[in-house]
């Protein structure tokens, strides 16, 4: 009698992709940004979120923000970085799959992450694309106290 290892084989793969893109998620909307403390922030349930975009706004190193800065191509600021699923976006990109995002469930929510060195008109191009796709639903990430470990 022989012991037939396939179906245990397809499981085990299918457990290692499910893994993956599980960190993959979690890494995502973990990623290294300096989040500013808010005393009214609190702690939000991640499950009671449900279906979410989550957009990062960092401070591009390489152009640092002068305090009379412009604004770079479809009205983003020069000096800010915006990242969306790992990977470096435009704002008309983060505008496209928020539409698609609330297309396919209205009640999609926006958590926007944005640097605390950035000024306030860097977060607000997103807001702007988050009202243009019709995404009502907008969460901001921050720290309920001055701690720096994200």
């Amino acid at each position: 009698m022989t012991l037939n290892l396939a179906p245990m084989v397809d499981v085990m793969m299918c457990l290692i992709i499910f893994f993956m893109l599980a960190s993959k998620m979690v890494e995502r909307e973990n990623s290294v940004v300096a989040l500013p403390s808010a005393a009214a922030a609190r702690e939000a349930d991640r499950r009671a979120l449900g279906r979410r975009v989550v957009v990062n706004v960092l401070a591009d190193a390489a152009a640092a923000a002068p305090a009379d800065a412009g604004r770079g191509p479809a009205g983003a600021p020069e000096f800010a970085r915006y990242v969306l699923d790992e990977r470096p976006v435009t704002l008309p990109d983060i505008a496209g799959r928020l539409a698609a995002e609330h297309a396919r469930d209205p009640g999609v929510r926006c958590v926007i992450r944005g640097d605390r060195d950035l000024p306030y008109h860097a977060v607000e191009a997103v807001l702007a694309a988050c009202a243009g796709a019709g995404v009502e639903n907008v969460v901001f990430a921050a720290l309920t106290d001055a701690r720096e470990d994200r």
